[in-house]
């Protein structure tokens, strides 16, 4: 696969190893839910408990790709995982590689301080 210059040459080959593998690791149709676009706490809007959140790119997929989104840099309270409900199982295998695409879009927008987490996420993946 082509990789954009700007990625580390080692880290592009991890994402080929973890691009053969994903339909290994990811379902193959999972249920559709409407997914926010870019959910992290700071687009989560609390008054004590949970009101509602900001929504500015919505589409359909995988639910555990907002899960995997809200939790790389902080979670919410436990009032919001006990009204999400329980997660299908093996979410703690797919969550770092629902979260690669946000740490492979720090390290390109904000630079090398992002690859750590680029590699947190592909490691977790066994990649």
């Amino acid at each position: 696969m082509a990789w954009p210059e700007a990625l580390p040459g080692d880290v592009a080959k991890r994402l080929d190893a973890l691009a053969a593998r994903l339909p290994d690791l990811l379902p193959k149709a999972p249920p559709a839910s409407l997914l926010h676009g870019d959910l992290w706490t700071g687009n989560l809007i609390f008054d004590g408990a949970f009101q509602g959140l900001i929504d500015p790119a919505s589409y359909y997929g995988d639910a555990e790709v907002d899960l995997a989104a809200l939790t790389t840099f902080g979670t919410p309270p436990a009032s919001f995982w006990h009204g999400y409900g329980p997660l299908r199982d093996g979410w703690q295998d797919r969550r770092p590689v629902y979260r690669l695409w946000i740490a492979l879009l720090h390290l390109r927008l904000f630079g090398g301080g992002y690859r750590g987490m680029v590699e947190t996420c592909l490691n977790a993946a066994r990649v």
